[in-house]
């Protein structure tokens, strides 16, 4: 909230609560903020996601493969925090690789710690902000085999195909490679492309055994980090932040300039 002490000019309290705008924006809140683009369980665990909303500079994601129970988080898997260096634009995906080692995992974009270990069946994994015991928003989450992977999405807010993706009873089900092979461009909001990501007709598998991760047969890891871009709205853009601040400064000289000629015929 934006205050004005009485000794502060005019022009600088626009300045401020303008600024404060701006960086006010971009915060994650809740499902469908990030959505899950690859999965690796293979050797050198590995997964990727994207930004669906601009993220601020500080803000933390927890990763967990721990099942939900409706009300809480099972115990005996592992934890994975990612931090956002510097701001991320909607559309930027991080790659976060060798999850399984808390001293080899390393992320594309951001800083990282703890560790993920994916399992090649039965397995499931959590996006979330807060903590484990007190989780205060779900972001998304992906399983590839139902409710054996992420347990049950009570209580989370998330929904299979809309802000989380399932491959319980697909084709693809218990695979250990997966990659999101649909478009990345041409919607007009990044929320519309979670029903894209999150729809498992738009995602290329493997599974077997032995590694498929670098087999040569897509998918393979590293996966891809190429970004998501909408399609600019042929609509009349709203003034930047910059231009009502210009603006704003051009009428109050305006009105000081009014004044001090009122003042002058008064006088």
């Amino acid at each position: 909230v934006c205050m004005m002490n009485r000794n502060t000019p005019t022009f600088v309290f626009l300045l401020i609560c303008l600024l404060g705008f701006n960086a006010a924006q971009g915060s994650l809140l809740g499902p469908g903020d990030i959505a899950f683009t690859g999965w690796n369980a293979d050797s050198r665990d590995a997964f990727s996601f994207v930004a669906l909303t601009d993220i601020n500079a500080g803000e933390s994601i927890v990763f967990t493969d721990n099942e939900w129970s409706g009300t809480a988080f099972t115990s005996g898997e592992s934890e994975l925090s990612w931090t956002a260096s510097n701001g991320l634009a909607a559309g930027t995906i991080v790659a976060i690789t060798d999850s399984h080692s808390a001293t080899d995992v390393a992320a594309s974009s951001g800083s990282v710690s703890g560790r993920v270990a994916l399992n090649a069946s039965n397995e499931g994994l959590f996006a979330l902000l807060g903590t484990l015991a007190a989780p205060s928003h779900f972001l998304t989450a992906f399983s590839s085999d139902g409710a054996a992977g992420f347990g049950s999405l009570s209580g989370t807010g998330l929904t299979v195909g809309l802000n989380a993706i399932d491959f319980h009873g697909t084709a693809s089900q218990d695979d250990d490679v997966f990659a999101y092979a649909g478009i990345r461009a041409g919607e007009s909001s990044f929320s519309d492309y979670l029903g894209l990501i999150n729809d498992t007709n738009h995602w290329l598998s493997q599974g077997g055994s032995g590694s498929q991760h670098n087999d040569g047969i897509v998918p393979d890891t590293p996966f891809s980090t190429i970004p998501f871009v909408v399609q600019p709205a042929a609509v009349v853009a709203e003034p930047s932040s910059l231009s009502l601040l210009l603006l704003a400064m051009i009428v109050l000289v305006g009105l000081r300039y009014r004044s001090s000629a009122n003042h002058l015929s008064i006088g």
